[in-house]
């Protein structure tokens, strides 16, 4: 899923599978010159139709991705060490038959 200017230049990305009503949010891209602008909300926003269970993981120290996805509405699960000294924060959003 991109967002696009009106030249057409990709100005954030984001990917992720689908499978069984639910979404697993695997990147989430946004141009450094665009950033604070809200094209990563939008993008997250967009993909929170698609099904009713989203899962996202996201740096533990990335308190700008945290808080987008806990202002979304995303409910922090808890913390895991993906591999030795590199700690995710696990994140997941249900719908809940509103509209964010």
């Amino acid at each position: 899923m991109f967002d696009r200017d009106d030249n057409g230049t990709i100005r954030g990305a984001l990917g992720f599978r689908a499978d069984h009503g639910e979404v697993v949010i695997h990147r989430l891209i946004v141009d450094p010159e665009c950033h604070r602008r809200g094209i990563g909300t939008e993008l997250v926003r967009k993909v929170l139709t698609i099904a009713l269970r989203t899962t996202v993981s996201t740096g533990r120290q990335n308190q700008g991705a945290r808080a987008l996805y806990e202002g979304l509405g995303f409910t922090h699960i808890d913390d895991s060490e993906a591999i030795p000294g590199l700690w995710v924060s696990n994140y997941e959003w249900i719908h809940s038959g509103t509209t964010q």
